[in-house]
């Protein structure tokens, strides 16, 4: 779904896709940054989950 996401948006910054501006270019300009967002939020999950199980065992 994110990376559908990506590509909506890469469209809509980059530009429709032409002979020149193929959908290879489109996924090698935009699929890297989506990565890394969702690597981003990955993380961001397992920190709060980390967090909380630690408050539940001290509590």
């Amino acid at each position: 779904m994110t990376l559908l996401i990506a590509l909506g948006v890469g469209l809509a910054v980059h530009g429709p896709i032409t002979a020149a501006f193929t959908l290879q270019h489109l996924a090698y300009r935009t699929l890297p940054l989506a990565c890394g967002v969702w690597a981003m939020l990955t993380l961001v999950l397992v920190m709060v989950l980390r967090i909380r199980g630690a408050q539940r065992q001290t509590a």
